[in-house]
């Protein structure tokens, strides 16, 4: 718990494992790795110089694991009015399901369907 908490404190500062061991100064880059690790543990001295040095209150290396969050949604539905709702789905039933040709549509040539054309067969346009 401890040793994740200390490698996401560093990387969120944006810091390398050099960098923060010349910040602290006497320790190496090979035994933070050990603490990120979780092969080694820092003493209470040690842990109140990395929380300093890493910008957290020291508090943070033991705080629970995991925070309990509400079920992520992408996107929210919007928030219409009753009457607006009922408005819509009376539009909505209204609408005809299918569009149907008038009589007469598409009778002079210049405006003649193409699948009433003298091959008769829709197949050739798609």
């Amino acid at each position: 718990m401890i040793n994740d908490r200390i490698r996401r404190a560093r990387l969120q500062r944006g810091l390398t494992l050099d960098a923060l061991a010349i910040q602290l100064g006497d320790i190496t880059k090979q035994a933070l790795s050990k603490y990120e690790k979780g092969l080694s543990t820092p003493n209470s001295t040690r842990l109140l110089q990395l929380a300093k040095a890493l910008q957290v209150n020291p508090e943070y290396f033991f705080r629970s694991e995991a925070i309990p969050l509400a079920p992520l949604e992408f996107r929210k539905l919007a928030k219409m009015p009753k009457y607006r709702q009922a408005q819509v789905e009376e539009k909505n039933s209204r609408a005809p399901r299918a569009i149907h040709r008038p009589r007469g549509m598409f009778r002079s040539r210049r405006h003649q369907h193409p699948c009433h054309s003298r091959t008769n067969d829709c197949s050739l346009l798609y």
